[in-house]
């Protein structure tokens, strides 16, 4: 699963349209959070992709910091 929503991160359009969440609580109102009724629990999919954002801030900071030196 992991895999899969690393791919998903090398899209452009998702990873801006993630990175314009700006740091807010990401949250999935219609995700179930019983394990036995889904895949992924509300929980765990916004996890995923609050990870998923904090990777590609941290890109950008490594990029900028490249850039300066």
């Amino acid at each position: 699963m992991n895999k899969a929503y690393n791919r998903l991160f090398e899209n452009t359009g998702f990873k801006n349209a993630l990175n314009a969440t700006n740091g807010a609580v990401l949250t999935h109102s219609i995700g179930k959070s019983k394990k036995s009724e889904t895949v992924l629990t509300a929980k765990e999919f916004c996890s995923r992709l609050t990870h998923l954002r904090d990777i590609g801030k941290l890109e950008e900071k490594k990029k900028v910091q490249e850039e300066l030196f």
